[in-house]
């Protein structure tokens, strides 16, 4: 018998030391590892999902994005929509957000602890992808997600999110956002 562990928390995972493996995200499991067949539902490497919508005010957040990270974020209550949240693993999603003054722009969304800076609450972040280039300040007034195709990145269950400009870049699948 084998056996997988996966923490709730990220950096937990030196308590799970009998374990045969440790994972982030049951995402992240690879049945062919353990002499089972491959699921056959990923797309180069990435979980397409189910459309889901969440929005709200952007609330101030820890002061993280522009000044440690130099990309400008927007930060949503994930209160206001824990059920929508609690369905999805903590992960880097891909969609679109519409501004309510602005229009529609692609954009890559952070779900989880951020195990990086050492969060103890799952936080819900957005960055525009035009942004993701520029690296210009952008005052957010309403930020609304429309994921619409999203995907989950299956490489990046446990991501540093100093890395997230270039992950987006390397995971996003243009073939599927139609």
């Amino acid at each position: 018998m084998h056996v997988i562990a996966v923490p709730s928390i990220p950096k937990k995972t030196a308590e799970f030391s009998s374990a045969d493996e440790v994972i982030n995200s049951l995402l992240d499991v690879r049945p062919e590892k353990w002499g089972l067949p491959p699921f056959n539902d990923w797309i180069e490497g990435t979980l397409p999902i189910e459309p889901w919508f969440i929005g709200g005010p952007v609330i101030k957040g820890f002061g993280r994005g522009s000044k440690v990270l130099g990309i400008p974020t927007a930060n949503l209550p994930a209160e206001n929509f824990s059920d929508v949240v609690s369905e999805h693993t903590s992960g880097v999603y891909f969609g679109w957000a519409g501004l309510s003054t602005r229009g529609i722009y692609k954009m890559v969304m952070s779900i989880g602890w951020n195990p990086y800076f050492d969060n103890t609450e799952k936080t819900v972040v957005g960055v525009l992808s035009h942004h993701m280039h520029s690296m210009q300040p952008f005052f957010y007034y309403y930020f609304y997600y429309f994921v619409l195709n999203a995907i989950h990145c299956r490489n990046l269950g446990c991501f540093i999110i100093s890395a997230r400009t270039s992950m987006a870049r390397r995971c996003a699948l243009p073939s599927l956002a139609t």
